[in-house]
């Protein structure tokens, strides 16, 4: 795993996974979560909105799902 800022916090947090389409962070105040390279770049550097958007994902995750931010809305 690869250690790295999380996107929302800044803490430090590990890469879980890497795909073509998104990325798996577990981050200690965050959790564990996955984002979309899309909604990563429709964030762009703008944590709150990617913090908003993972309150959704969790809200929309089953039990035991990984919340996956994949859409957020921007301005």
């Amino acid at each position: 795993m690869t250690k790295t800022p999380c996107p929302i916090t800044g803490d430090p947090a590990q890469i879980r996974a890497r795909t073509a389409d998104y990325t798996e962070f577990d981050c200690s105040r965050c959790g564990v979560f996955r984002i979309s390279d899309a909604a990563m770049a429709l964030a762009g550097d703008n944590p709150e909105t990617l913090a908003e958007a993972l309150a959704v994902a969790r809200s929309a995750a089953g039990e035991g799902e990984t919340p996956i931010i994949d859409n957020v809305v921007s301005g």
